[in-house]
Protein backbone atom coordinates (compact mmCIF):
# COMPACT_ATOMS: atom_id res chain seq x y z
CA UNK A 1 0.00 0.00 0.00
CA UNK A 2 0.69 3.54 -0.94
CA UNK A 3 0.72 6.56 1.98
CA UNK A 4 -1.96 7.66 0.01
CA UNK A 5 -4.05 4.54 0.50
CA UNK A 6 -3.14 4.22 4.27
CA UNK A 7 -3.98 7.51 4.53
CA UNK A 8 -7.74 6.40 2.61
CA UNK A 9 -7.83 3.79 4.87
CA UNK A 10 -7.36 5.67 8.30
CA UNK A 11 -8.45 9.59 7.73
CA UNK A 12 -6.10 10.75 10.83
CA UNK A 13 -9.01 9.60 12.80
CA UNK A 14 -6.46 11.29 16.02
CA UNK A 15 -7.08 14.34 14.95
CA UNK A 16 -10.30 16.61 16.20
CA UNK A 17 -13.44 17.13 14.08
CA UNK A 18 -12.17 20.98 13.69
CA UNK A 19 -8.81 20.67 12.84
CA UNK A 20 -8.84 17.13 10.52
CA UNK A 21 -9.99 18.67 7.19
CA UNK A 22 -7.67 21.01 7.77
CA UNK A 23 -4.80 18.68 8.23
CA UNK A 24 -5.67 15.98 5.44
CA UNK A 25 -5.76 18.70 2.93
CA UNK A 26 -2.15 19.57 4.44
CA UNK A 27 -1.10 15.55 4.33
CA UNK A 28 -2.36 15.15 0.67
CA UNK A 29 -0.84 18.00 -0.72
CA UNK A 30 2.16 17.31 0.25
CA UNK A 31 2.19 13.64 -0.96
CA UNK A 32 0.76 14.92 -4.28
CA UNK A 33 3.81 17.52 -4.31
CA UNK A 34 6.06 14.52 -3.45
CA UNK A 35 4.65 12.78 -6.85
CA UNK A 36 1.98 10.74 -5.33
CA UNK A 37 0.16 8.90 -8.00
CA UNK A 38 -3.80 9.27 -6.84
CA UNK A 39 -4.75 6.72 -9.48
CA UNK A 40 -2.29 4.02 -8.47
CA UNK A 41 -4.13 0.43 -7.76
CA UNK A 42 -3.05 -1.52 -4.41
CA UNK A 43 -1.15 -4.60 -4.26
CA UNK A 44 -2.89 -8.28 -6.25
CA UNK A 45 -2.40 -8.99 -2.19
CA UNK A 46 -2.29 -13.13 -3.53
CA UNK A 47 -0.48 -14.39 -0.26
CA UNK A 48 -3.74 -13.28 1.48
CA UNK A 49 -7.53 -14.75 1.67
CA UNK A 50 -8.79 -12.82 4.60
CA UNK A 51 -11.64 -10.76 3.85
CA UNK A 52 -9.80 -7.45 4.67
CA UNK A 53 -7.63 -8.60 1.94
CA UNK A 54 -10.29 -8.35 -0.40
CA UNK A 55 -12.06 -4.89 0.44
CA UNK A 56 -8.38 -3.42 -0.52
CA UNK A 57 -6.98 -5.37 -3.22
CA UNK A 58 -6.74 -3.29 -6.39
CA UNK A 59 -8.20 -0.10 -5.39
CA UNK A 60 -7.14 3.58 -5.70
CA UNK A 61 -6.74 5.65 -2.49
CA UNK A 62 -10.55 7.00 -3.99
CA UNK A 63 -11.93 3.63 -3.92
CA UNK A 64 -10.70 2.64 -0.61
CA UNK A 65 -11.66 6.24 1.30
CA UNK A 66 -15.51 5.53 -0.74
CA UNK A 67 -15.78 2.62 0.87
CA UNK A 68 -18.55 2.42 4.04
CA UNK A 69 -16.17 1.24 6.55
CA UNK A 70 -13.75 3.52 5.57
CA UNK A 71 -12.70 5.96 8.46
CA UNK A 72 -11.82 8.55 5.98
CA UNK A 73 -14.21 11.61 6.14
CA UNK A 74 -16.57 11.50 3.11
CA UNK A 75 -16.43 15.09 2.66
CA UNK A 76 -13.10 15.59 1.85
CA UNK A 77 -13.24 12.80 -0.93
CA UNK A 78 -12.11 15.28 -3.06
CA UNK A 79 -8.65 15.53 -1.67
CA UNK A 80 -8.07 11.99 -2.90
CA UNK A 81 -9.60 13.39 -6.94
CA UNK A 82 -7.04 13.77 -9.40
CA UNK A 83 -9.40 16.14 -11.07
CA UNK A 84 -8.95 18.50 -8.04
CA UNK A 85 -4.89 18.46 -7.98
CA UNK A 86 -4.32 18.48 -11.77
CA UNK A 87 -7.63 19.36 -13.43
CA UNK A 88 -6.04 19.08 -16.57
CA UNK A 89 -4.85 15.67 -16.53
CA UNK A 90 -7.93 14.62 -14.06
CA UNK A 91 -11.21 12.34 -15.29
CA UNK A 92 -13.83 14.47 -13.06
CA UNK A 93 -16.78 12.81 -15.48
CA UNK A 94 -15.91 9.12 -14.04
CA UNK A 95 -14.51 10.48 -10.73
CA UNK A 96 -17.82 11.64 -9.81
CA UNK A 97 -20.40 9.10 -10.84
CA UNK A 98 -17.63 6.43 -8.97
CA UNK A 99 -18.27 8.79 -5.99
CA UNK A 100 -22.00 9.04 -6.58
CA UNK A 101 -22.52 5.72 -6.77
CA UNK A 102 -20.66 5.14 -3.16
CA UNK A 103 -21.70 8.22 -1.36
CA UNK A 104 -24.36 10.38 -3.16
CA UNK A 105 -23.98 13.53 -1.10
CA UNK A 106 -19.94 12.90 -1.13
CA UNK A 107 -20.26 13.95 -5.14
CA UNK A 108 -22.25 17.14 -4.49
CA UNK A 109 -19.12 17.90 -1.62
CA UNK A 110 -16.53 16.91 -4.54
CA UNK A 111 -18.01 19.54 -7.14
CA UNK A 112 -18.93 22.10 -4.56
CA UNK A 113 -15.45 21.99 -3.30
CA UNK A 114 -13.85 21.95 -6.58
CA UNK A 115 -15.68 25.54 -7.17
CA UNK A 116 -14.47 26.81 -4.24
CA UNK A 117 -10.99 25.92 -3.57
CA UNK A 118 -9.68 28.16 -6.09
CA UNK A 119 -9.22 26.50 -8.92
CA UNK A 120 -9.08 27.58 -12.39
CA UNK A 121 -12.70 27.07 -13.14
CA UNK A 122 -12.36 27.79 -17.02
CA UNK A 123 -9.70 24.92 -16.89
CA UNK A 124 -11.81 22.37 -15.53
CA UNK A 125 -14.76 23.40 -17.49
CA UNK A 126 -12.24 22.71 -20.88
CA UNK A 127 -11.14 19.22 -19.50
CA UNK A 128 -14.78 17.84 -18.80
CA UNK A 129 -15.66 19.12 -22.13
CA UNK A 130 -13.10 16.75 -23.71
CA UNK A 131 -13.69 14.18 -21.12
CA UNK A 132 -17.31 13.93 -22.21
CA UNK A 133 -16.73 13.90 -26.22
CA UNK A 134 -14.41 11.02 -25.26
CA UNK A 135 -17.17 9.09 -23.56
CA UNK A 136 -19.76 10.56 -26.60
CA UNK A 137 -17.54 8.74 -29.33
CA UNK A 138 -17.70 5.38 -27.26
CA UNK A 139 -20.94 6.17 -27.02
CA UNK A 140 -21.00 5.41 -23.00
CA UNK A 141 -21.26 9.32 -21.63
CA UNK A 142 -25.24 9.26 -20.96
CA UNK A 143 -25.10 6.02 -19.72
CA UNK A 144 -22.52 7.51 -17.18
CA UNK A 145 -24.22 10.70 -16.18
CA UNK A 146 -28.14 8.92 -16.09
CA UNK A 147 -26.65 6.84 -13.31
CA UNK A 148 -24.85 10.08 -11.39
CA UNK A 149 -28.04 11.69 -11.53
CA UNK A 150 -29.67 8.85 -10.62
CA UNK A 151 -27.70 8.24 -7.75
CA UNK A 152 -27.09 12.01 -6.64
CA UNK A 153 -29.06 14.31 -8.54
CA UNK A 154 -27.14 17.15 -7.27
CA UNK A 155 -24.25 15.51 -8.51
CA UNK A 156 -25.85 15.34 -11.90
CA UNK A 157 -27.12 19.11 -12.43
CA UNK A 158 -23.77 20.30 -11.12
CA UNK A 159 -21.96 18.46 -14.20
CA UNK A 160 -24.55 19.92 -16.28
CA UNK A 161 -23.77 23.69 -15.17
CA UNK A 162 -19.92 22.93 -15.38
CA UNK A 163 -20.93 21.78 -18.88
CA UNK A 164 -22.45 25.45 -19.93
CA UNK A 165 -19.86 26.51 -22.13
CA UNK A 166 -19.66 30.09 -23.84
CA UNK A 167 -19.71 28.74 -27.65
CA UNK A 168 -16.53 29.38 -29.83
CA UNK A 169 -17.01 32.15 -32.85
CA UNK A 170 -16.34 32.13 -36.01
CA UNK A 171 -16.15 35.76 -36.50
CA UNK A 172 -15.97 38.10 -33.28
CA UNK A 173 -15.91 40.98 -35.33
CA UNK A 174 -18.56 40.22 -38.01
CA UNK A 175 -20.83 38.31 -36.36
CA UNK A 176 -20.84 38.18 -32.50
CA UNK A 177 -22.89 36.44 -29.93
CA UNK A 178 -26.09 38.70 -29.24
CA UNK A 179 -25.50 40.86 -26.04
CA UNK A 180 -29.60 41.67 -25.68
CA UNK A 181 -32.47 39.58 -27.14
CA UNK A 182 -36.78 38.80 -27.03
CA UNK A 183 -37.39 36.51 -24.70
CA UNK A 184 -41.00 35.68 -24.88
CA UNK A 185 -41.62 34.08 -21.16
CA UNK A 186 -38.73 36.63 -19.71
CA UNK A 187 -36.38 33.85 -18.78
CA UNK A 188 -34.40 32.07 -21.67
CA UNK A 189 -34.76 31.00 -24.98
CA UNK A 190 -33.60 27.27 -25.80
CA UNK A 191 -32.63 25.29 -29.02
CA UNK A 192 -31.96 21.37 -29.32
CA UNK A 193 -29.45 20.99 -32.27
CA UNK A 194 -28.11 17.36 -33.28
CA UNK A 195 -24.37 17.06 -32.44
CA UNK A 196 -22.02 17.37 -35.33
CA UNK A 197 -18.74 15.10 -35.90
CA UNK A 198 -16.34 18.00 -34.52
CA UNK A 199 -18.43 18.00 -30.99
CA UNK A 200 -17.75 21.47 -31.05
CA UNK A 201 -20.32 23.74 -31.45
CA UNK A 202 -19.32 26.69 -32.97
CA UNK A 203 -21.73 30.70 -34.07
CA UNK A 204 -21.07 30.38 -37.18
CA UNK A 205 -21.54 33.17 -39.83
CA UNK A 206 -21.36 31.55 -42.87
CA UNK A 207 -24.35 31.70 -45.39
CA UNK A 208 -27.09 31.03 -44.94
CA UNK A 209 -27.21 31.08 -41.44
CA UNK A 210 -28.82 28.46 -39.26
CA UNK A 211 -32.46 29.06 -39.18
CA UNK A 212 -32.92 28.71 -35.45
CA UNK A 213 -30.15 32.16 -34.89
CA UNK A 214 -32.80 33.74 -36.20
CA UNK A 215 -34.58 33.57 -32.83
CA UNK A 216 -31.63 34.38 -30.76
CA UNK A 217 -30.54 37.30 -32.87
CA UNK A 218 -33.46 39.73 -33.33
CA UNK A 219 -33.30 43.61 -34.77
CA UNK A 220 -33.74 45.48 -32.21
CA UNK A 221 -35.36 49.30 -32.41
CA UNK A 222 -32.60 51.92 -31.34
CA UNK A 223 -35.33 53.85 -29.16
CA UNK A 224 -34.89 51.99 -25.93
CA UNK A 225 -38.81 52.98 -24.80
CA UNK A 226 -40.18 50.44 -27.99
CA UNK A 227 -38.17 47.33 -26.04
CA UNK A 228 -40.26 45.08 -24.87
CA UNK A 229 -39.36 41.84 -22.95
CA UNK A 230 -35.76 42.98 -24.00
CA UNK A 231 -32.84 41.76 -22.12
CA UNK A 232 -29.28 41.49 -21.49
CA UNK A 233 -28.63 37.99 -22.12
CA UNK A 234 -25.38 35.46 -22.54
CA UNK A 235 -24.70 32.37 -24.90
CA UNK A 236 -24.31 29.17 -23.70
CA UNK A 237 -24.25 25.47 -25.28
CA UNK A 238 -24.68 21.96 -22.78
CA UNK A 239 -21.78 20.25 -24.48
CA UNK A 240 -23.58 17.08 -23.21
CA UNK A 241 -24.32 15.34 -26.81
CA UNK A 242 -28.07 13.91 -26.27
CA UNK A 243 -29.12 15.62 -23.46
CA UNK A 244 -32.69 15.92 -24.28
CA UNK A 245 -32.93 12.22 -23.33
CA UNK A 246 -35.88 10.10 -21.70
CA UNK A 247 -34.47 8.73 -19.10
CA UNK A 248 -33.08 12.00 -17.61
CA UNK A 249 -36.65 13.31 -18.58
CA UNK A 250 -37.34 10.18 -16.18
CA UNK A 251 -35.14 10.98 -13.33
CA UNK A 252 -36.05 14.21 -13.13
CA UNK A 253 -39.84 12.99 -13.24
CA UNK A 254 -39.45 10.85 -9.96
CA UNK A 255 -37.54 13.51 -7.98
CA UNK A 256 -39.55 14.45 -5.25
CA UNK A 257 -41.16 18.34 -5.38
CA UNK A 258 -40.03 19.24 -1.64
CA UNK A 259 -36.87 19.63 0.12
CA UNK A 260 -33.18 20.04 -1.21
CA UNK A 261 -34.54 18.13 -4.77
CA UNK A 262 -36.37 21.39 -5.40
CA UNK A 263 -33.51 23.85 -6.27
CA UNK A 264 -32.75 21.25 -8.85
CA UNK A 265 -35.98 22.28 -11.20
CA UNK A 266 -34.61 26.31 -10.93
CA UNK A 267 -30.79 25.51 -12.83
CA UNK A 268 -30.79 26.82 -16.17
CA UNK A 269 -29.68 23.07 -17.98
CA UNK A 270 -32.74 21.67 -16.14
CA UNK A 271 -34.85 24.53 -17.26
CA UNK A 272 -33.68 23.89 -21.21
CA UNK A 273 -34.19 20.51 -20.90
CA UNK A 274 -37.59 21.04 -19.83
CA UNK A 275 -38.28 23.40 -22.51
CA UNK A 276 -36.70 22.03 -24.97
CA UNK A 277 -38.28 18.68 -24.69
CA UNK A 278 -41.85 20.24 -23.74
CA UNK A 279 -41.50 22.23 -27.56
CA UNK A 280 -41.03 19.25 -29.00
CA UNK A 281 -44.25 17.15 -28.15
CA UNK A 282 -46.18 20.34 -27.56
CA UNK A 283 -47.82 19.20 -31.14
CA UNK A 284 -48.39 16.13 -30.03
CA UNK A 285 -49.66 17.01 -27.04
CA UNK A 286 -52.58 18.93 -28.02
CA UNK A 287 -53.79 16.94 -31.13
CA UNK A 288 -53.97 14.40 -28.27
CA UNK A 289 -55.77 16.26 -26.48
CA UNK A 290 -57.90 17.07 -28.94
CA UNK A 291 -58.21 13.69 -29.99
CA UNK A 292 -59.58 12.78 -25.93
CA UNK A 293 -62.37 15.85 -26.09
CA UNK A 294 -63.47 14.21 -29.61
CA UNK A 295 -63.93 10.80 -27.97
CA UNK A 296 -65.78 12.49 -24.97
CA UNK A 297 -68.28 14.22 -27.57
CA UNK A 298 -69.31 11.32 -29.56
CA UNK A 299 -69.65 8.96 -26.63
CA UNK A 300 -72.04 11.60 -25.01
CA UNK A 301 -73.62 11.79 -28.79
CA UNK A 302 -74.54 7.99 -28.91
CA UNK A 303 -76.04 8.20 -25.92
CA UNK A 304 -78.71 10.48 -26.78
CA UNK A 305 -81.56 9.31 -27.67
CA UNK A 306 -82.67 11.32 -30.77
CA UNK A 307 -80.46 9.11 -32.78
CA UNK A 308 -82.32 5.92 -34.71
CA UNK A 309 -80.42 3.01 -35.57
CA UNK A 310 -78.33 3.07 -39.14
CA UNK A 311 -78.39 6.87 -38.34
CA UNK A 312 -75.32 8.32 -41.16
CA UNK A 313 -74.23 10.47 -37.89
CA UNK A 314 -74.47 7.69 -35.23
CA UNK A 315 -72.33 5.83 -38.01
CA UNK A 316 -69.60 8.84 -37.66
CA UNK A 317 -69.66 9.07 -33.91
CA UNK A 318 -69.40 5.28 -33.78
CA UNK A 319 -66.38 5.33 -36.60
CA UNK A 320 -64.71 7.86 -33.89
CA UNK A 321 -64.91 5.60 -31.06
CA UNK A 322 -63.49 2.73 -33.67
CA UNK A 323 -60.61 5.11 -34.54
CA UNK A 324 -59.77 5.33 -30.99
CA UNK A 325 -59.52 1.81 -29.90
CA UNK A 326 -57.36 1.23 -33.08
CA UNK A 327 -55.10 4.21 -32.33
CA UNK A 328 -54.53 3.67 -29.24
CA UNK A 329 -53.55 -0.67 -29.65
CA UNK A 330 -50.89 0.42 -32.38
CA UNK A 331 -49.75 3.20 -30.44
CA UNK A 332 -49.19 0.39 -27.54
CA UNK A 333 -48.20 -2.23 -30.04
CA UNK A 334 -45.75 0.05 -31.98
CA UNK A 335 -44.40 0.70 -28.48
CA UNK A 336 -43.77 -3.15 -27.60
CA UNK A 337 -42.61 -4.05 -30.58
CA UNK A 338 -39.47 -1.30 -30.32
CA UNK A 339 -38.73 -2.12 -27.22
CA UNK A 340 -39.19 -5.95 -27.88
CA UNK A 341 -36.09 -4.72 -30.27
CA UNK A 342 -33.96 -3.05 -28.05
CA UNK A 343 -34.43 -5.27 -24.87
CA UNK A 344 -35.47 -8.71 -23.57
CA UNK A 345 -39.39 -8.68 -22.01
CA UNK A 346 -38.36 -8.55 -18.73
CA UNK A 347 -36.51 -5.61 -19.06
CA UNK A 348 -38.91 -3.84 -21.06
CA UNK A 349 -41.92 -4.79 -18.28
CA UNK A 350 -39.47 -3.56 -15.43
CA UNK A 351 -38.85 -0.36 -16.73
CA UNK A 352 -42.74 0.16 -18.11
CA UNK A 353 -43.15 -0.27 -14.08
CA UNK A 354 -40.79 1.93 -13.04
CA UNK A 355 -42.31 4.42 -14.98
CA UNK A 356 -38.97 4.94 -17.46
CA UNK A 357 -41.57 4.98 -20.49
CA UNK A 358 -43.68 8.01 -20.92
CA UNK A 359 -45.00 7.29 -23.86
CA UNK A 360 -45.27 4.98 -26.76
CA UNK A 361 -45.15 8.09 -29.25
CA UNK A 362 -42.88 9.81 -27.68
CA UNK A 363 -40.25 6.76 -26.36
CA UNK A 364 -39.02 5.77 -29.95
CA UNK A 365 -38.72 8.85 -32.00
Amino acid sequence: LTPCHLLAQVGLVHETADKRATALRRVVAKLVECSADLSALSGSLEHRTDKIAETIRRRTPLELAAAHDSSFPKQALHLLTTSFHRPAAGELFKEVNFVARQNPSAAEVLLDKMMQEGLDIGEVREQLRHEVWKEAQRGTHLAIFTETLRMSPGAGVKLLTLLLIEPEVQNPQRYPLPLYTVLPNRDMLCTYQPPDDTGHPVWTCEEPLPKWHASFKVDLPRDPLLHRNVYEVVVRVLHLPGALNLRVMGILAMLPSEGAHLGIFKQRPVKGIIQCAWASIALQFYFNLFWECLLLGAMFAISARHLRCGDFRQTLLHSVVVAHAFFGFWNTLGCVGAAQTRMSWSTFAGKFALGEFIGGSLVFV
